[in-house]
């Protein structure tokens, strides 16, 4: 009955009492909320976790959505789901740079060797493998710092360190 019409049509409705709005409003944004969980965690039952705080989130949304806004209701929908997810990701996000440097230290520690002096070693070859290994590995600048204090676009120094990072895991491994 309500599919034409938009969200702030159908939010109205829904104040005004409709349950078919809540419905069809709920309906459309459920295919999202699955989607998007899907693509953060495609397996095991964090996806579920996941779809149903989208949900709860939706519900939020949905009570708190002001027409006033400045921002359509996907809009502000999506923002507070993706907030949610950068929170409860945000542990996962930096755990792979994380571990690295713990496994890092935890290899240097049991063998007794200083890596430090064995990658830069096996970086000198490569003029900018060793700017990112002094600068972001060893010194914790960041890379957009880097960029615009060298110059170097920063796309090319992300890739770089990706690399770096990849074959300085192959040595401790």
């Amino acid at each position: 009955m309500y599919l034409n019409y938009n969200d702030n049509e159908l939010l109205y409705l829904l104040r005004e009492g409709s349950k078919e709005a809540f419905l069809v409003l709920y309906n459309k944004y459920d295919i999202l909320i699955k989607k998007i969980s899907k693509k953060a965690c495609p397996y095991g039952d964090k996806k579920y976790d996941l779809i149903q705080e989208g949900r709860m989130i939706l519900f939020e949304c949905i009570r708190t959505y002001d027409s006033y806004y400045e921002i359509s209701f996907y809009s502000y929908f999506n923002i507070c789901f993706n907030r949610k997810l950068k929170k409860e990701f945000s542990g996962d996000y930096y755990k792979g740079f994380i571990s690295f440097n713990e496994a890092l230290n935890k290899k240097a520690n049991e063998l007794c060797i200083d890596y430090v002096h064995i990658f830069r070693y096996f970086l000198n070859d490569d003029p900018l493998s060793k700017l990112i290994f002094e600068k972001c590995i060893i010194g914790n600048v960041s890379i957009r710092k880097l960029s615009l204090d060298t110059g170097i676009a920063y796309s090319t120094l992300y890739r770089k360190r990706i690399d770096v990072i990849r074959s300085m895991k192959k040595y401790i491994d």
